[in-house]
């Protein structure tokens, strides 16, 4: 049987160093991980690698190995296309919110996850979970073990926090660390990898991919590094929103309140207006207290209604729903 990289999960090899899952020979027999894995461990070294597969296959062998999944979303990716792999899914399923160290917190996780069953008609059972709360690690440990199945699924999107909530159950439990590679880069996880915690085996699957592709580096930088910090901005008819160098925001009322929920290792300015080259306009009617959803890059909620014009160098879906947070019920 093929040893595989405990990073990726592509079996190793030593024919071709261009190719995923190469190791030297004389190095083969006691590899933990690939040449790319290995560098992107201890140097920080980024090399991306697209998968061999789509989303769809990912559901699909999932499916047949008729397990429970723990399907693993945070906020930042909180959104219809994330959550319709998650619908696809049949059989046993939780869903898992991740990173709720993240959250303000004056945000209330039990009135927020009443919002979000409304929002997206969720009814299956939602956890709200932190790598950093002990306590909560316990809690998805516990029911892993309740469930009565010894092999369970670990699904979700790219970099919402799955190997990292890996690691910190093997710390838990086994009082180790797992040798599950934790980064920030997309598609680390290149293949199905099996992990043992005493007799619970957890399949790790790649993360799913958006649809919209953007340049891996903008990916690294929607991982939130710490709290984050929602940006307000009070906007007027002749300001515009310009975030990063990708796309900006008008819109139509003499004044409105608009904040970002994100990653704050995007650049937002407040600007006037100018002509932009962007390639991509869309106009959008935004009812009052609603969030503008860009999927894999966080939210914008919009405190009056009005009509936005989205100008973008390429195409982004959107979604447009009710707040998820800003109303006065969600505080504790």
């Amino acid at each position: 049987m093929n040893r595989v990289c405990l990073g990726c999960g592509v079996p190793f090899q030593s024919t071709s160093k261009e190719k995923k899952g190469f190791v030297v020979a004389e190095k083969m027999e006691q590899a933990v991980y690939c040449e790319r894995c290995y560098r992107l461990k201890h140097y920080h070294e980024i090399h991306f690698c697209s998968l061999d597969f789509d989303n769809q296959q990912i559901v699909d062998f999932v499916q047949k190995k008729h397990i429970p999944v723990y399907y693993f979303l945070d906020l930042i990716n909180l959104n219809q296309e994330s959550l319709a792999y998650f619908k696809q899914i049949k059989g046993s399923k939780i869903l898992v919110l991740t990173k709720m160290d993240l959250i303000p917190k004056t945000i209330s996780f039990e009135r927020m996850v009443e919002r979000i069953r409304f929002l997206y008609q969720i009814s299956e059972e939602i956890l709200c979970l932190s790598a950093k709360n002990k306590k909560m690690v316990a809690t998805l440990w516990n029911h892993i073990i309740r469930s009565g199945n010894k092999k369970v699924a670990f699904l979700g999107m790219t970099n919402v926090g799955k190997s990292t909530l890996l690691n910190e159950l093997s710390r838990y439990v086994l009082n180790k660390d797992a040798e599950v590679l934790i980064s920030e880069m997309p598609n680390t996880t290149q293949n199905f990898l099996e992990w043992n915690i005493l007799d619970q085996i957890i399949l790790d699957a790649p993360g799913f991919n958006y649809k919209t592709s953007f340049d891996f580096s903008w990916y690294c930088k929607a991982v939130p590094k710490k709290y984050f910090r929602p940006i307000t901005e009070q906007m007027k008819k002749e300001t515009v929103l310009l975030f990063e160098d990708l796309f900006h925001i008008s819109q139509d009322q003499k004044q409105n309140s608009i904040t970002f929920y994100g990653s704050n290792e995007f650049q937002l300015k407040k600007i006037y207006r100018n002509h932009s080259d962007f390639t991509f306009q869309e106009s959008i009617l935004v009812p009052e207290h609603s969030d503008v959803v860009l999927p894999g890059i966080g939210f914008f909620s919009v405190k009056k209604s009005c009509q936005i014009l989205f100008s973008s160098k390429v195409k982004i879906p959107f979604e447009i729903r009710m707040n998820l947070f800003g109303g006065h019920d969600d505080s504790n």
